[in-house]
């Protein structure tokens, strides 16, 4: 009986830490078309509202894997091609959860094929949630560019948070990515959108990526290894350490810097050097005294701070 008291104690406190809001690893539809209506005025298997003209959405099997969505296009069309796959009413979700919950979590694995047909520069630019009264960024879609994440057809899990705590966004992709965007405020998500960009010339059918366990939850507290600092500041390299005149900071994961802060050991500014999103800086410190100095380099995915001494 005590062991039954504690495992109903266990259920109950991770009940009340997590909830599970909405979910779908596909198994459970049919294989082909996601919906059978193009225009999206009903809904699809899942409750998927599906819109496309020359795309294609539909169920796939993979063997070891099951059933899970994918995402390309019918053949022998032309020009450029939109498809989209939405669950609506994210909201009413969202507004079901415990108070205390106040961060929104998406979490995905999606595999990708460099067919040379997608539209931009993006590996992932695909799944995006849309919210209300949210003037100037109505949306926020996961993002990684193509030489970041590379085309290599192995599944990759991504993680969306939205803390309304602090008005924050986050993304995180396990050894790729890391990113964080802050706003003034965030509107409530309303809307959950799947969708694909292509250019289409007379080509065969192609799918150009897939996606399978999509789940929504509400958490009380962001996990700790979402430390886009940490994370940024193990992307930078800074050479010669110790330095005389001149240091070089250098990334290779084309990170564009916006500003660099110099600090003393004291905690004081005494250096601050604005930049247009470079990412190989040459910042000249022969004014500085010999002695321990903080470099904070901003840049729109956050703050990486490194260590240099001056001699």
């Amino acid at each position: 009986m005590k062991n039954l008291y504690i495992i109903l104690f266990l259920i109950a406190f991770q009940s009340t830490n997590a909830q599970v809001l909405w979910s779908d690893d596909f198994d459970n539809h049919p294989v082909g078309l996601l919906s059978n209506d193009p225009t999206g005025a009903t809904p699809g298997y899942g409750g998927w509202y599906v819109e496309n003209a020359h795309g294609q959405i539909q169920i796939v099997p993979e063997s070891g894997r099951g059933y899970m969505m994918a995402v390309g296009w019918v053949g022998g069309t032309f020009g450029s091609t939109h498809e989209q796959a939405t669950q609506e009413s994210i909201d009413v979700l969202w507004n079901t959860r415990n108070k205390s919950n106040n961060i929104l979590k998406l979490e995905f694995e999606v595999q990708a094929t460099n067919n040379g047909l997608q539209s931009g520069s993006y590996f992932l630019y695909q799944v995006a949630f849309s919210f209300k009264n949210t003037p100037g960024f109505n949306q926020f879609s996961a993002g990684a560019d193509k030489t970041t994440v590379p085309y290599n057809n192995s599944w990759i899990k991504v993680e969306i948070f939205i803390d309304y705590n602090t008005n924050t966004f986050y993304q995180y992709i396990p050894g790729y990515s890391n990113r964080a965007d802050k706003k003034s405020s965030i509107g409530e998500p309303y809307q959950l959108m799947v969708s694909g960009y292509f250019m289409s010339p007379n080509t065969p059918s192609l799918i150009s990526f897939k996606l399978d366990n999509m789940k929504i939850s509400a958490i009380p507290a962001l996990p700790s290894y979402l430390n886009v600092d940490e994370f940024l500041a193990s992307k930078f390299n800074v050479f010669p350490n110790p330095a005389t005149d001149v240091v070089i900071i250098t990334n290779k994961e084309n990170i564009g810097v916006e500003q660099i802060e110099v600090y003393d050991i004291n905690g004081k500014n005494v250096k601050s050097q604005n930049y247009n999103h470079k990412n190989e800086i040459q910042l000249n410190i022969s004014d500085l005294a010999v002695g321990t100095y903080m470099f904070h380099v901003k840049t729109n995915l956050g703050t990486a701070v490194k260590k240099v001494v001056k001699k």
